[in-house]
């Protein structure tokens, strides 16, 4: 072999032999930096998990010292409000003792001039004392005035009473006069006709009314009617009247009693079997 050839051969078994240490050395620092790199990271987790435990306690502590700088604010507020209610308070105490120092003055002073019109007071109320006796003198003397007035009062209304019945009386006198002179102008019933117990009809004005009520007569039996006009409506004893329903003649009914706004009537059927009732109208005007 040249010798150049082993020198180079030599060489290159020089040149493997560092290779191979080279490689070796490189392994072993790529395990240690990949250890000391994972270590590393774990590091920075904890540190970031330590700043943001930080951050958030921080967060809370901020928060509870503005609640507790709120809580002293409103404090404040509320001190200043007791404060200024107190100032008021003194202020109207002050006035309130003026206010009486006033009055205390003023009650001394009525009070001199009270002691000073005693003897005044004393003559006025013996002057009153009089007067209410001779009040009471008075009081009695109109009492008796009173109770003469209204015995006087009554004996008046008994004797308007009297002219009221009176009067009603001689209102139907007159309306009984009107009512024959009215058939006698008609050319109906006659006056002799009309003072006997026969029942008549009426040939004057129409009237009308209605039936107001229905009773049975206890001594006779039959069923008499209360009607809702009277003497006023030109309506008389023995009058004979006709009873309507709906435009259908009904009956006939005779007035027995009258009065001035209603008269007591006697129904006559014809011997038809129909009923009066409460409501049906009468009318003088017997077709």
């Amino acid at each position: 072999m040249h010798f150049v050839t082993k020198v180079l051969v030599v060489f290159a078994t020089i040149l493997s032999v560092f290779l191979s240490a080279l490689v070796i050395s490189y392994a072993v620092n790529s395990d240690r930096v990949a250890s000391d790199y994972t270590e590393l990271q774990a590091r920075l987790a904890a540190l970031q998990g330590g700043q943001q435990a930080m951050a958030i306690e921080n967060a809370s502590n901020l928060k509870k010292y503005q609640e507790d700088i709120t809580r002293e604010q409103n404090e404040a507020t509320r001190a200043k409000n007791s404060m200024r209610e107190l100032d008021n308070r003194v202020q109207l105490m002050l006035s309130t003792q003026r206010t009486v120092q006033d009055a205390s003055e003023k009650a001394q002073a009525l009070a001199t001039q009270l002691a000073t019109t005693n003897g005044t007071q004393t003559t006025l109320i013996d002057g009153l004392r009089k007067d209410a006796d001779d009040s009471r003198t008075k009081q009695v003397e109109i009492a008796k005035r009173n109770a003469e007035l209204e015995k006087a009062i009554a004996d008046l209304r008994r004797s308007y009473d009297a002219a009221e019945n009176e009067k009603k009386l001689v209102r139907e006198q007159l309306a009984e006069a009107k009512s024959q002179l009215d058939a006698l102008r008609a050319g109906g019933v006659t006056l002799g006709a009309a003072k006997t117990n026969e029942p008549f009809v009426y040939s004057g004005p129409t009237i009308s009314g209605k039936v107001e009520e229905l009773t049975k007569d206890a001594a006779t039996g039959e069923m008499l009617a209360k009607i809702s006009v009277g003497t006023n409506d030109n309506v008389r004893e023995n009058m004979k009247l006709a009873i309507r329903r709906d435009n259908e003649f009904v009956g006939n009914i005779v007035v027995l009693k009258t009065d001035l706004k209603f008269a007591i009537c006697k129904i006559d059927l014809l011997g038809r079997a129909v009923a009066v009732q409460v409501g049906d109208i009468v009318q003088s005007n017997l077709q």
